[in-house]
This record gives C-alpha cells, sequence and structure tokens, in this order.
C-alpha cells in the first residue's frame, strides 16, 4: 500500500479520509498516515494529525499527499509550496462510486467524489475538488484548483475558470463562459457569462460583487 496524507482537518478532511477508506474496500491501495493541520487535536476519526507543514517538508520517504481545503485560493497556496518536491507526489483520487467517461481527462492531485457523473471529453483540471453528486457534462472545461461543492450540475460546453467555487445545489447552462476566482452561491442558476473576480447569486444568477465591491443595483 502507498503512504499517503492529507492536507487540512476540516469537514473536507474528515470526507476524503471517508472516500479513500471505501476505495480501499475494493483496492488496497492507500495506507492513510494521517492529516497535515495545525490542529490542537491529536486524532480526527482515528487517524493522527502529523504536525504543520513542517512534517510534510522534513519527510525524507517518498509520500502521496492530497489536499482537502474548500476554500480555493488557500489551496493553490497551501499546495504551491509542495509541488515540485521531489519525494512527494499529488495523485488523482477518484471514488469507486463516480461514472467517468474514457474520454474525460482529470489532472493531477484533482479529487472526484462519491456519486459524481463526468461525462465525454470533459478536461478537469489540477488540484480540483468535485464533491458527492456533482455532473459535469460534455466537452466541458474545467480550471486549476475549482472547487464544485455536493450536486453542482454543469451543463456541455461550459468553461470555468481557475479558482472559481460553486456553490451547493449550482447548476449552469450550455455553452457559458465562467472566469477566474468566481464565486457563484448555492442554489444559483447561471444562465449568462460570468467575468473574472465576481460573485452571483439567485435564480438567475446575478452578480452582486466584482473585484471586491459590491454592484450597484444589485
Amino acid at each position: 500500500m502507498k503512504p499517503i496524507v492529507i492536507l487540512g482537518s476540516g469537514g473536507q478532511a474528515q470526507e476524503l479520509a471517508w472516500l479513500i477508506e471505501d476505495n480501499n474496500k475494493e483496492n488496497q491501495e492507500w495506507d492513510i498516515l494521517g492529516f497535515v493541520a495545525k490542529d490542537d487535536k491529536q486524532t480526527l476519526h482515528k487517524f493522527p494529525i502529523l504536525g504543520g507543514d513542517e512534517w510534510l517538508l522534513n519527510r525524507k520517504e517518498q509520500i502521496y499527499v492530497i489536499c482537502a481545503i474548500g476554500d480555493t485560493s488557500l489551496r493553490e497556496s497551501v499546495i504551491s509550496q509542495y509541488v515540485g518536491h521531489e519525494n512527494i507526489s499529488f495523485p488523482t483520487i477518484v471514488s469507486r462510486h463516480a461514472v467517468i467517461s474514457d474520454t474525460a481527462k482529470l489532472g493531477s492531485g484533482t479529487v472526484i467524489c462519491a456519486g459524481c457523473v463526468i461525462t465525454t471529453d470533459v478536461e478537469i483540471g489540477e488540484y480540483v475538488i468535485c464533491n458527492s453528486g456533482s455532473i459535469i457534462s460534455h466537452e466541458t472545461r474545467i480550471g486549476d484548483y475549482v472547487t464544485m461543492n455536493a450536486g453542482v450540475r454543469i451543463s456541455g460546453n461550459v468553461s470555468v475558470g481557475d479558482r472559481s467555487y460553486i456553490g451547493v445545489n449550482a447548476c449552469t447552462i450550455q455553452g457559458i463562459n465562467i472566469g477566474t476566482d468566481v464565486m457563484i452561491g448555492a442554489g444559483a442558476s447561471v444562465i449568462s457569462d460570468l467575468p473574472d473576480r465576481c460573485t452571483a447569486v439567485g435564480v438567475p444568477a446575478k452578480v452582486i460583487k466584482l473585484d471586491g465591491r459590491k454592484v450597484v443595483g444589485s
């Protein structure tokens, strides 16, 4: 079995530990060593909290790492200190209960949770988290460090930029472009393009913030 640690100790980390354990019921691939986090607790769901970043950076043996930080910018910042380290690898983890087309492409460090459906010619970037029950339809492009929360529905031919965060049960129509660093609220229905660095909520989704500032009339 290959040694693996999980970055983070929140709810997402707990779910990823469960995902890996569940996959191990079918294929004994991963030996979960514990969680890498700054946390006062000593254990989380029977696995030890090993320490902060220094624990991982000081380790000499080969190890696999998966990141369980939902905040997209923070995830990029944390991962960036490990990328290129000769002893650290970021595997792609796919739940045995997900359905993935043979023509889909998944980047390194990406996690696909139980109940996800990813159809034909989809491209998903690196270090993406697709939470339970998300559906991504044909020829969609998902950038790096994106978070899709539970029940997200992305239609065909959609583009989602790096570090975008899509809330629970949000959905899109086909053929639209979502920029980088976009925040989409829970339950939102996106029916038109969204610019970079915006926050959009509602049905249909409406931009309420742009570049951190409230949009007049929103």
